[in-house]
């Protein structure tokens, strides 16, 4: 129930005319008023009313919305409200992949991006190869073996021939003597090497091509 609060004080003996009730009355302030105390047809000017303190919105340039808003009618964005809107789901620092050449900024109206070109995203790790932000490295070829080697292995036979032959020793530093039976089998080094083929092969794994843009401003 609201408290009405009179706007001016009559004498005891003072006569009350039409024109002194209007002052009473025009003067006089309402406080304490609550839902029942207003009509359902009542007209009373937005300025009147503080609603923000519910979460409603005022009027004003730059509106504030707090706790939960429902908005039964549809919402209005204009240009500068949507671009703050996408700045806060795109903030700078945000990765993006695309499967059109569009730069974010034409698509978005936001913000500068750079491409990210040629390159995977690994997740940033606490140590190790991945722990510093935005590193870079790989290659998408390495050489390797590819299983091909030729063996040549110098020997100098001296003494008879045998037909039952078997290695009775091999060891030792240096010059190493194969002793077979009724002659000598001498491995030299210096005549003896391995020597293979190389090829580079793929690094690659399993991928799919898309164009990726980071927000940098």
């Amino acid at each position: 129930m609201g408290t009405i609060t009179r706007g001016q004080t009559f004498g005891a003996t003072e006569t009350i005319t039409n024109t002194k009730l209007h002052t009473l009355v025009d003067d006089a302030t309402v406080t304490g008023i609550v839902n029942a105390d207003v009509s359902a047809g009542a007209a009373i000017a937005s300025s009147k009313i503080d609603l923000t303190s519910a979460g409603y919105v005022t009027t004003g340039a730059n509106n504030a919305f707090t706790g939960n808003n429902s908005f039964a009618g549809g919402m209005t964005l204009t240009s500068t409200s949507l671009t703050d809107v996408l700045g806060l789901i795109y903030p700078v620092g945000i990765v993006i992949t695309l499967g059109v050449s569009t730069n974010p900024a034409t698509l978005l109206g936001i913000g500068t991006w750079t491409a990210i070109t040629g390159k995977v995203i690994v997740g940033k790790a606490g140590s190790g190869t991945f722990n510093t932000l935005d590193a870079t490295g790989g290659a998408e070829t390495h050489t390797h073996a590819d299983g091909s080697y030729a063996v040549n292995i110098g020997i100098t036979t001296s003494g008879a021939n045998s037909t039952n032959q078997k290695l009775s020793n091999v060891g030792g530093s240096g010059t190493p003597d194969v002793a077979l039976n009724g002659h000598t089998h001498t491995v030299d080094p210096a005549s003896t090497d391995v020597s293979g083929t190389s090829a580079a092969g793929s690094s690659l794994q399993p991928y799919i091509v898309k164009y990726v843009w980071q927000r940098t401003s």
